[in-house]
């Protein structure tokens, strides 16, 4: 299944965060479900973070979760809808603590979700996005977090 982002879909939020300047984290695997010793920053870090929010199921202690909306339909006209709707969320995505002069979410950042795909063999994700300060952002892909089935 695969959506491509037809309309114009832009980013939304005036205060923009190069990916070049995403502060320093400690690196997640997340196959492993662990955080290590080693660091990372800039696209990397946007990257685990990307991730970090996509795989967190919104509570009332994870707000800033999105993993609910990822698509999981196997029918193409309701994956659309569904991928419409997560790329929109993508692109206002932001932390309580986001300030004008210190902007924190996915939606300071991500200039334009380009397609979402979902492979059912892999139940993997496999997203492209437009982000602020880079000419092009490598292809994000990550585990489903439920198996997606018909």
């Amino acid at each position: 299944m695969k959506w491509e982002n037809r309309e114009k879909h832009f980013e939304n939020l005036m205060d923009r965060l190069p990916v070049h300047q995403y502060k320093k984290d400690y690196k997640i695997d997340f196959e492993q479900k662990s955080i290590g010793l080693e660091m990372v920053q800039g696209l990397d870090a946007f990257i685990q973070q990307f991730k970090k929010v996509l795989l967190t199921t919104k509570t009332p202690k994870t707000y800033y979760g999105l993993a609910d909306l990822l698509p999981n339909s196997l029918n193409q006209e309701k994956f659309n809808e569904q991928s419409e709707k997560l790329a929109y969320e993508i692109l206002n995505h932001q932390f309580s603590d986001s300030t004008s002069f210190d902007p924190h979410g996915l939606g300071h950042t991500v200039t334009k979700v380009y397609s979402i795909e979902f492979n059912e063999d892999n139940q993997t994700y496999t997203f492209v996005l437009g982000v602020e300060g880079e000419f092009e952002c490598p292809k994000i892909t990550f585990q489903a977090p439920t198996v997606v089935s018909k």
